[in-house]
């Protein structure tokens, strides 16, 4: 079983962790002089009191999602630039900035365009995820833009069809590319469930038992 929440599994039930989304963004111009990027990567919350919360209160379904969330609803939301932290950057790729975001959201919002079990791959889901997954990134980028802009960046285009180029990923990018249950890219769930003796020393054993040829471990 497999989910965000902790409460509700059996003995044998091992939790995922988060998925969200995923935002790249290329834009024209230097790092330091045209956009004023920070070198250092930001973990962003809305609020001290939303740092503890899971995603369990988001919206519960993406339509709700899409007509209720804020760009200030997302947490957390975190901002690295790829471009600030080579030192040969500038030297490769002259006048390019690059910035990667992450907000985290729950695999729910999804569910109904997976294919399979899995998130299935590009292209398969129809316009109707597409044109959501548009609006999500621009909330996104939104969010981001607002707190970046605060923090002393500059020029920073307001809408993601200003950018020089961008790609947008969900959860079922996740699960599609990573192989993974629900599009958790953060491994188990870390819980108290996961250090009882039936997870930890049966089911998270290096040794992953005869169903597999011998001398293959997990790592």
């Amino acid at each position: 079983k497999f989910g965000f929440d902790s409460h509700n599994h059996q003995s044998s039930d091992l939790l995922s962790t988060l998925s969200g989304l995923s935002l790249f963004v290329g834009l024209k111009g230097d790092h330091d002089s045209d956009f004023h990027l920070p070198h250092h990567q930001l973990w962003v919350y809305p609020s001290a009191e939303s740092v503890g919360q899971s995603l369990d209160d988001l919206p519960n379904t993406l339509e709700e999602a899409l007509k209720s969330m804020k760009p200030s609803d997302f947490r957390p939301v975190f901002i690295a630039s790829p471009s600030g932290k080579d030192r040969s950057w500038k030297t490769h790729s002259p006048n390019r900035s690059t910035l990667e975001i992450i907000a985290f959201v729950p695999w729910r919002w999804f569910e109904a365009f997976a294919v399979g079990n899995r998130g299935g791959p590009p292209g398969s889901h129809g316009p109707k995820y597409e044109e959501a997954k548009e609006k999500l990134g621009q909330l996104v980028w939104t969010r981001a833009r607002q707190v970046l802009m605060d923090g002393g960046s500059k020029n920073l285009p307001e809408s993601l069809s200003e950018v020089d180029t961008y790609a947008i990923g969900t959860p079922l990018t996740f699960s599609h590319y990573l192989w993974s249950e629900q599009g958790s890219f953060y491994g188990s769930a870390i819980n108290m469930h996961r250090f009882s003796p039936r997870v930890f020393y049966e089911l998270m054993r290096p040794d992953v038992g005869p169903a597999v040829p011998r001398g293959l471990y997990i790592t």
